[in-house]
């Protein structure tokens, strides 16, 4: 996607300047917000190495398992019960 390549070089060159100046380096009347929504929520997941879909790796495995049991035990057994 185009605006897609447009945000990550605007986020690379402007990101300390703040969303305003992403979106305008992104033009077509995109926001701020939309961009900040654009970047957390889709391409800087992507950027770090993690997907949406398919198969996890064992690294991912093992964290998630390890985030699930430590997270788990904080939640009251009335709660985790009733689910």
């Amino acid at each position: 996607m185009v605006q897609d390549a447009r945000l990550i070089e605007a986020v690379n060159l402007h990101k300390a300047s703040g969303w305003t100046k992403v979106a305008e380096h992104v033009g077509g009347g995109v926001t701020r917000l939309q961009c900040h929504h654009r970047w957390s929520n889709h391409l800087k997941p992507l950027q770090q190495g993690l997907k949406r879909g398919g198969d996890w790796t064992e690294a991912e495995v093992c964290y998630y398992k390890l985030l699930h049991n430590s997270y788990n035990n904080l939640i009251p057994s009335s709660v985790s019960s009733a689910a």
